[in-house]
């Protein structure tokens, strides 16, 4: 339950958290059988979901290229269906028009920037392209 949920629950506006990892996981691990899985992403698009032991699905893993698994979890919030739909942003463009490709998701790009570590690293990141 992220700020993203928090924020649904306060408004009360259906809300989906969009995140790289979970601080506390329904029996999501990675063990010999998530590490089978993951080597058998051979191509971009290629993705399974992330179950946990109550048969939820907590998000999804892609590839973007063989060196690049990523996992993104979309975690739905209040209002929202459990259902599918509910993992939507975890499909999102991986990049907003413009920018180079590959990455993580638009809505979890702009999160990491809007926290104070992540204005820290877009700042560097931009000094270092001039």
């Amino acid at each position: 339950f992220g700020v993203a949920c928090h924020l649904g629950v306060l408004t009360d506006l259906p809300c989906v958290g969009v995140a790289k990892k979970l601080l506390q996981v329904d029996g999501l691990e990675n063990n010999a059988l998530h590490k089978e899985k993951i080597r058998l992403l051979q191509t971009r698009g290629d993705s399974f979901p992330l179950l946990g032991d109550s048969g939820t699905v907590l998000g999804m893993a892609d590839i973007s290229s063989r060196e690049h698994i990523r996992k993104s979890l979309g975690l739905p919030g209040p209002r929202t269906l459990r259902s599918p739909k509910a993992q939507r942003p975890v499909a999102c463009p991986k990049r907003d028009s413009g920018e180079s490709s590959g990455g993580a998701p638009s809505p979890q790009r702009q999160a990491d920037r809007t926290t104070p570590g992540g204005r820290r690293s877009t700042a560097q990141h931009q000094v270092g392209q001039r």
